[in-house]
């Protein structure tokens, strides 16, 4: 192997760029074990040869020792703490449809028996910095143990054109009746296919899936794409070339635009402009997170009112605005709760104007013959304050309010305007604790008890790695309960149990629905029907000034104008039929507030293809340096890449809100509608978890996709970010769809310092042996209060052994090998940094860590530090590739603190020029096997014998690794 024909090929900052995508099974897959042994458009037969090497004593925090074997590719990938461990291993597998397969026969051969106890799933718990795990077994769990069947197979999803089911063997089982452990010699599977078509092969298909094991297969499985796609970019017309603005909402209600508000932001319309006037906007509801709804996104035009003065000139736009949280109904429980936009306080819309004619809202006129005529609905009124987040790191997008103290309950007083004395108060509440021990809120409105929500303290279970717990309650009063001011009293009182005096509980949120006179309070009311109500209803509303605005608001993104029945002034006859199980909801206001206005950029997207190969999406304030970035990579006139801000996709793909997904669909459209489809993303832009600025107040270049909210444990490694969620377009499955990876930019400054980082590594890098040098380097056994044995040794030497070429030179830093120091904070290894600093600044091409890991620092004696050890590393012509197989070493998603991948990427005096590691903590098992399976296609040559660039192989990794785990993963450089 030519060490510049590896240089020229293996470039990071090429990551995204190139695409040659192997039909031949990957080395990773016949390396572990798994082999096609026949196959025809009908069936398949494979066969699986577990790799058995050791059996590894373990001890559990008992003293009791247990056993896992050592199987090459096989990990433990159950969640279930303390039960049996079961390996496996996983390939990914072309079939014809989501239904168009199925296991004929399975025959298990020559199965090993050992007469020892498995070693049971770890448990993990926090250590300072660290992830633990402990090995706890649940005797339950143990009895309650059935071997798991040999052969399973399960439909993945879609592959950019291809349908994959995931093939998953039994590499090795418990048996709970006879203490044994089971390997099998080999197993046989036979598969059988239905509805595979034949297509030219003698045709180009890029995008034809590579590391399936039926590749030559996969060629009679493509999905042709739906003709009806082609037809989303038809309502694309109703933009203009002229100016845009973007409208800002901070309540709900109606809004006005005159002609002065327009003409201050550029905008000045013609009577001719005046019927093009357009509005468009979501309601302020977050995009659905659906792929197979996201491929299909259009602008949603809303209807509005356009007044004109006598002369045919622009006089006003008057039109109904959602704000980004309010009350919605759900259909699946059938009752109605409050919710907040994650991704911004504000709502926002988009004006343009130009070409098309635009919707006008025409009153809705029904003939109805009325059958209810309610004089009371229900009100409702939520308090959910956003003030720290549910982790102590921060992740994910549920949100904690203010803190309750066990001697010092909060209180919260609500006016509940035009309450009716007659019914009943119904409450909904969530609440939270960090305690270790339980705890209990008491919930009381004016003194009388609403409900109790007990509290399970974050160390129950023998779980410590949780940050916190949060149930949910409800409860119902007499609306006669209310003092006689019409005010709610609403107290939560906390207590944690065992003595406990220093615990806190902390505020969620909660919700009060009361009996309501239908009395317009400050000139506006909303409200929904009730749930027993169908048919023609009729409500008679009064308590109105000026001019009276009533709109059907049950779709926030489409309301229609009601007719005022009444002749009466102040008031307000609306009728409307309501159907069975279905509630409408209803805004009435004479009330007309006034938005902000801010001039935008729409780039027409839906019209304007850009058919590049690349797509960089950032931030306009950065775009400077992405631009650098293109005209660099296109200079080498290999691939075309178009740059994309933020703000031009949110404007087109999700009415002008920030939304995560709006970037998604925005790459479902180009992969759809493209002429040259697109193959690789790069996100140029550094992101946070902390979407709304409620803690830092760090601008959120290109916002990550952050885990969604739920209750009861906040377990760390419950919760994630990941990019893969923008490369998953084609289809409701994990298998990304695009090549993506991110450059976390800070500021423009470090971004054009980053291109010139980046052409540096690419044409000045000094010559040398160096650039075929692999270092491996491995935590030593010792923990806090444990011992990994030789857990990550055996990972290093594994690659070491198995998927790294002969062509290249090794060096291997293993901490075990080292002397310990011990000092006032614990034990330390100065010889380790000592070689790996001396190596690094020598130059190695990749450097790769096993062991424990956090944002900070590599192992408990600290031998890689963040703020000591980055400073030191002057390879600036020698600059290396990581992967680290470690906890949260990549967490960029801290607005307020860059991890120190981010450091290392960013130096000025050498690091690395990029890295491949988890952003969360992360499982040693399966971290194993995702760096084996990295070094694998790394290094699986391409039909002309090539090399793969990061960016195909990431994408052909991916394919095979799409757990929680594994989604933790992300490229950085």
């Amino acid at each position: 192997m030519s060490i510049r024909f590896l240089h020229q090929y293996f470039i990071v900052a090429s990551v995204m760029f190139a695409f040659l995508v192997s039909l031949s099974v990957s080395a990773q897959v016949r390396q572990n074990g798994i082999e096609v042994l026949r196959s025809s458009p009908t069936e398949i037969v494979i066969s699986y040869t577990p790799q058995f090497e050791k059996l590894d004593t373990l001890i559990t925090t008992t003293g009791e020792n247990v056993y896992l074997p050592r199987i090459v590719g096989a990990s433990v990938r159950s969640r279930q703490f303390g039960s049996p461990s079961i390996l496996e291993i996983s390939a990914p597998l072309a079939v014809p449809s989501p239904f168009g397969f199925s296991i004929s026969t399975i025959q298990a051969i020559g199965v090993q028996r050992i007469y020892q106890k498995i070693s049971p799933v770890a448990t993990p718990s926090r250590n300072g910095e660290f992830l633990e795990a402990n090995l706890i077994c649940n005797p339950l769990l143990y009895q309650a143990s059935i071997p798991h069947e040999w052969t399973s197979i399960q439909y993945g999803g879609i592959a950019r054109n291809i349908h994959i089911a995931d093939i998953t063997f039994v590499a090795a089982r418990y048996d709970a009746s006879s203490n044994t452990i089971e390997i099998p010699q080999k197993i046989i599977v036979t598969l059988r296919l239905s509805g595979a078509t034949t297509h030219d092969k003698s045709t180009k298909n890029d995008f034809i899936v590579g590391n399936v094991l039926n590749a030559e297969q996969a060629k009679n499985c493509i999905i042709e794409p739906e003709q009806s796609f082609r037809k989303l970019t038809d309502n694309a017309k109703i933009l203009s070339s002229g100016k845009s603005v973007r409208i800002g909402i901070e309540s709900e209600g109606v809004y006005k635009i005159d002609a002065s508000m327009l003409s201050k932001n550029g905008i000045t319309l013609s009577p001719s402009d005046v019927a093009t006037v357009k509005i468009f906007g979501n309601g302020g509801i977050p995009l659905s997170e659906d792929a197979s709804v996201g491929i299909k996104n259009v602008m949603k035009e809303q209807p509005i009112i356009v007044r004109t003065k006598q002369n045919g000139d622009f006089d006003a736009i008057i039109f109904y605005a959602s704000a980004a949280n309010g009350f919605e109904y759900q259909s699946d429980s059938k009752t109605i709760h409050h919710f907040l936009n994650a991704y911004s306080k504000d709502n926002y819309y988009i004006l343009t104007y130009g070409g098309m004619p635009g919707l006008r809202a025409i009153e809705l006129d029904e003939s109805l013959t009325i059958v209810n005529r309610p004089t009371s609905c229900i009100a409702r009124v939520y308090n959910e304050e956003e003030v720290v987040n549910a982790f102590n790191a921060g992740s994910g997008r549920t949100w904690f309010g203010r803190s309750v103290d066990n001697a010092l309950p909060q209180v919260f007083t609500t006016p509940l305007p035009n309450l009716s004395r007659s019914g009943s108060i119904y409450y909904r509440y969530s609440l939270a604790h960090r305690s270790p021990t339980d705890g209990t809120f008491t919930i009381s409105e004016n003194g009388t008890t609403v409900g109790t929500v007990r509290l399970y303290g974050i160390g129950s279970g023998g779980i410590n790695y949780n940050d916190a717990y949060a149930w949910s309650g409800n409860g119902t009063i007499p609306s006669s309960s209310i003092a006689n001011d019409g005010r709610s009293v609403l107290k939560f009182a906390y207590a944690a149990e065992n003595g406990n005096t220093s615990a806190a509980g902390l505020m969620n949120w909660f919700e009060i629905h009361y009996p309501q006179v239908c009395v317009a309070s400050n000139n506006s009311i909303e409200f929904y029907t009730d749930l027993g109500v169908s048919g023609g209803t009729e409500y008679s509303i009064n308590g109105f000034s000026g001019e009276i605005f009533g709109f059907d608001v049950t779709d926030r993104s489409t309301p229609k104008l009601m007719k005022n029945y009444s002749s009466a002034g102040g008031s307000f006859l609306l009728q409307s039929d309501v159907p069975t199980n279905s509630p409408k909801r209803f805004y009435l206001s004479s009330q007309v507030k006034t938005p902000r206005l801010e001039s935008t950029d729409i780039a027409d997207l839906r019209t304007s293809y850009a058919n590049s190969d690349v797509i960089v999406i950032t931030h306009s304030s950065i775009v400077e340096s992405a631009n650098k970035f293109k005209e660099y990579r296109e200079s080498q006139k290999e691939l075309t890449v178009s740059v994309i801000t933020t703000e031009q996709i949110y404007n087109e793909f999700s009415g002008g809100m920030p939304d995560v997904t709006a970037i998604r669909d925005f790459l479902g459209f180009a992969f759809t509608h493209w002429n040259t489809k697109p193959k690789y993303v790069l996100l140029w832009g550094d992101g946070h978890y902390d979407y709304k600025n409620n803690q830092s107040q760090a601008l959120n270049f290109v916002p990550p996709y952050e885990s969604v909210n739920y209750e009861g444990s906040f377990d760390e490694t419950g919760t994630f970010t990941s990019d893969d969620y923008f490369a998953r377009i084609v289809g409701n499955d994990y298998k990304i769809d695009l090549a993506i990876g991110r450059l976390t930019v800070p500021n423009n400054e470090a971004g054009l310092w980053m291109v010139e980082k980046i052409k540096h590594y690419e044409t000045n890098s000094e010559f040398g042996d160096w650039q075929s040098r692999i270092t491996l380097v491995a935590d030593d056994g010792l923990t806090t209060h444990g011992n990994d044995r030789t857990l990550h040794t055996n990972g290093s030497e594994v690659i070491s052994r198995d998927f790294i070429p002969q062509d290249f030179f090794q060096s291997k830093i293993y901490m075990a090998e080292f002397p310990t120091e011990s000092v006032p904070k614990g034990r330390r290894k100065p010889g380790v940094t000592a070689q790996l600093l001396n190596q690094i600044n020598s130059g190695t091409l990749l450097l790769n860590w096993v062991g424990h890991g956090s944002p900070r620092v590599w192992a408990h004696e600290l031998v890689f530090e963040r703020e000591t050890t980055i400073p030191l590393m002057t390879n600036l012509n020698k600059l290396f590739f990581l992967t680290a197989a470690t906890c949260d070493f990549s967490r960029f998603d801290n607005g307020d603190q860059q991890s120190a991948a981010e450091e290392l990427v960013f130096s000025k005096i050498g690091g690395a020029i990029g890295i491949f590691a988890a952003a969360r903590p992360v499982f040693p098992g399966e971290n194993e096997i995702i760096s084996q399976d990295f070094y694998s296609e790394m290094f699986t040559r391409q039909p002309d014998g090539r090399y793969p660039r990061l960016g195909d192989m990431m994408y052909t990794m991916k394919q095979g690794h799409t757990s929680a785990n594994d989604e933790k993963y992300f490229f950085i450089g």
